[in-house]
């Protein structure tokens, strides 16, 4: 498989994917707009430049040096498979972070519940996956 050149004609699922995403997108800014006293959209613009802020200035380069980093160390099978579990806890981080920072006041959609805790049974979950993938793949390829 080659990757795709910028010069190609681009084919049915492509378009189908960008107007599903569209629309997708069309929806939630319209919810969002409608139901402005529960959605804070100012906030929530806010929050939403933020995060991509934060994945491409901070995450997105982090993931480029940790898997140059991963990449001397482990098989090249298992980078994919380390860095998606970086890039899963990442964004769990991420979506948890107003409840940590205290931006969850007069917000209704929030349960009083142990955020660190779950986000930390949460990360660990992930990486027990990983662990687990990592294994089975390990065994399979030792007894081929």
């Amino acid at each position: 498989m080659t990757p795709a050149s910028s010069d190609k004609p681009r084919g049915p699922a492509f378009w189908s994917a960008f107007v599903i995403g569209w629309v997708v997108i069309g929806f939630g800014v319209l919810t969002v707009l409608q139901r402005a006293g529960a959605t804070h959209p100012v906030m929530f613009a806010a929050w939403f430049l933020g995060l991509i802020f934060v994945h491409d200035l901070l995450l997105s380069p982090a993931a480029s040096v940790a898997a140059r980093w991963i990449g001397g160390r482990i098989p090249r099978w298992g980078v994919a498979v380390v860095l998606g579990g970086a890039i899963v806890s990442g964004t769990l981080v991420l979506i948890s972070l107003p409840p940590f920072l205290g931006e969850s006041a007069g917000n209704e959609t929030l349960l009083p519940r142990n955020y660190v805790g779950g986000l930390a049974g949460a990360l660990a979950v992930t990486w027990v996956v990983v662990l687990a993938v990592v294994l089975v793949r390990r065994r399979s390829r030792g007894s081929a």
